[in-house]
């Protein structure tokens, strides 16, 4: 009676994984925002702010002459998003549901859909 159906094809298997990373992925984002939009605005914030104090740095420092070449802004927002990109990464892999977790206790849940859904998480909100 309480019996999962187990999909019998190679592609039904997949869309069930594919659709466990999804949800363990929208968890991971309610997980530190209740609502999705604030924790977006939020990356925001922290992007153009370290923007803004690295422009000041650099100006206020006389680095602003170095040679260059192209946009000093895009040259400032490009390692600032790579380093934050990088970062939040890392941190969303590293504290993903371990196998004693209270989530891996449901069947068709393991580790390598918790780490793969805080990847997701961490890259969606970063976009």
């Amino acid at each position: 009676m309480f019996q999962r159906h187990m999909p019998v094809t190679m592609a039904g298997r997949a869309f069930s994984i594919l659709q466990l990373i999804f949800h363990a992925t929208v968890r991971h984002i309610r997980k530190s925002d209740r609502s999705p939009i604030i924790g977006l605005l939020m990356s925001i914030t922290q992007a153009v702010m370290m923007v803004a104090i690295f422009y000041l740095m650099f100006d206020i420092l006389g680095m602003r002459g170095a040679a260059i070449r192209g946009d000093f802004i895009l040259y400032i927002m490009s390692g600032v998003f790579l380093f934050m990109t990088h970062n939040k990464a890392l941190g969303a892999v590293l504290s993903a549901e371990g196998p004693t977790s209270a989530m891996m206790l449901h069947a068709p849940m393991n580790t390598v859909v918790a780490i793969t859904g805080a990847a997701l998480a961490s890259l969606y909100q970063q976009l």
